[in-house]
């Protein structure tokens, strides 16, 4: 019934409509399939040459990255076509990589931080402006069928990049990869640019005109704060038990995996394994779901599901890398896929002002700023006893929020109608 459905929303759509939104799909699948690989060796050149117990700084430093980008996209958004500044964001971050890897061959270690820090920076603002020319495109009923297939052709690319770089390991060193990945970059800010024409009646109507007009994110959440500050918190829970399941992974990681290209080989493996979950969840799982319970009992399943990683894989199972890998990949692929869904359809509640600055202020701000604050966290205390309490209490905290979420939702749906 769910494949019905999309294809009738399909069939129901002008052919260029069809061509703009695959081409978005194209590059969204691009630049998700650059990740992996470019994750996998600015990360595992990161714990070479600074180990695991810097991570919590690198990750800060990445957050205070991408609040200073937030800063001038914000700006840059009311001036420039969005299409144009998605490809000075490719060009920034070809030339960052190279200059990156220009400085590490020259035997200057601290540039492995400039790499995994701009890693982290652009895949946040290149899938976020994938994502806003979607929204703006799409009505409900098309992003109820499209979100799912768009987070499957993510996925795939994702997984392909993973295979790709655990290939590559047994050709070129870690340095070549990265130069690779970062050629698969350039490649989605092409299909992103076909885009512009396909969608422009679409896009152009929602998100790219009188920019210089729009709100600031902020003012456009007037009458609708609460519901927005809930949602921030949830997102800010999701990423606090994610960063502590990462770092007990980095650990584990860096004890076991002492050689550079070995921990590029690893950590590709182990990005196939999060994007093959997010895969089977957009495909197998989402639309059934989605179809078959409401919204509310998928956002509480998700903390459940991260609780119960967390006892067995990384309290319990702590002292294998295995079970850590799997329960940390679990909740990466989670993340990414369900999780990420069913958010995206909570900013539905909302006007097209509330709905771009909901979008701004969760995803841009808080997603990251979240990061940098158990980062901070971790900076000063890494017991392990400790962790694995706030991994436990955080779940519960999580999973307690959702009610006051969505009776918050049925107050702004009440005054919409």
């Amino acid at each position: 019934m769910k494949t019905y459905a999309f294809r009738s929303i399909i069939k129901a759509m002008d052919v260029q409509k069809q061509k703009g939104l695959l081409a978005l799909g194209i590059s969204l699948f691009l630049v998700l399939l650059s990740y992996p690989i470019l994750r996998s060796t600015t990360t595992g050149l990161f714990l070479h040459y600074f180990g695991a117990q810097h991570s919590p700084n690198v990750w800060f430093y990445s957050v205070l990255a991408i609040m200073v980008c937030v800063f001038f996209y914000d700006r840059a958004q009311r001036h420039w076509p969005l299409f144009h500044l998605y490809n000075a964001t490719v060009l920034l971050s070809v030339g960052i990589f190279f200059v990156g890897l220009y400085l590490l061959s020259e035997a200057w270690e601290p540039s492995a931080y400039l790499l995994f820090v701009w890693k982290e920076a652009y895949i946040v603002l290149l899938v976020h402006m994938i994502f806003g020319v979607a929204n703006a495109s799409l009505r409900l009923d098309e992003a109820k069928v499209f979100y799912g297939p768009l987070g499957a052709l993510g996925s795939f690319g994702g997984i392909f990049g993973g295979l790709l770089t655990g290939w590559l390991t047994y050709y070129f060193s870690t340095e070549t990869i990265l130069g690779i990945g970062v050629i698969f970059v350039i490649l989605s800010g092409v299909a992103f640019y076909a885009a512009r024409g396909l969608l422009r009646l679409e896009v152009s109507k929602n998100i790219l005109s009188e920019q210089s007009q729009r709100p600031s994110p902020l003012m456009s959440l007037n009458g609708v704060g609460k519901y927005v500050m809930l949602l921030c918190l949830v997102v800010a829970l999701s990423q606090f038990v994610i960063n502590l399941a990462n770092f007990k992974f980095d650990v584990l990681f860096t004890a076991l995996v002492p050689d550079k290209d070995l921990k590029t080989r690893y950590l590709g493996h182990l990005y196939t394994l999060v994007n093959s979950i997010g895969l089977i969840l957009q495909i197998v799982v989402l639309p059934y779901v989605l179809a078959q319970f409401s919204r509310r009992r998928i956002h509480l399943f998700v903390p459940i599901l991260f609780l119960l990683l967390a006892i067995t894989g990384l309290i319990f199972g702590s002292a294998h890398l295995m079970l850590v890998s799997f329960a940390f990949g679990t909740m990466k692929g989670t993340d990414y896929s369900l999780f990420s869904a069913v958010k995206e359809l909570m900013y539905y509640a909302l006007g097209p002002e509330q709905k771009y600055g909901a979008k701004y202020v969760v995803d841009m701000v808080v997603y990251r700023f979240s990061k940098g604050l158990i980062s901070v966290f971790l900076i000063f205390f890494q017991m392990p006893w400790l962790i694995d309490g706030l991994l436990v209490a955080l779940c519960i905290i999580w999973f307690v929020l959702i009610f006051p979420l969505f009776n918050e939702e049925r107050k702004i749906s009440r005054l919409e109608s």
